[in-house]
């Protein structure tokens, strides 16, 4: 680059090759479990397990 004369010269360089993207690496017991847990349905996952939970440790 040249500011005094305000010029700018590109110059080809060797071409790029891409990139090939990197797999993540997994521990071979990921996802061995997979299908073995169903819920049923209309079951409620965020409804305490224990209702009277609440209860008993107020007790102690």
């Amino acid at each position: 680059m040249d500011l005094g004369g305000e010029k700018v010269t590109f110059v080809r360089s060797e071409r790029a090759t891409a990139a090939t993207p990197a797999r993540p690496v997994r521990h071979p017991v990921f996802g061995c479990m997979k299908g073995t847990v169903t819920i049923p349905e209309g079951t409620d996952l965020t409804a305490p397990a224990d209702p009277g939970w609440a209860d008993l440790v107020e007790e102690v």
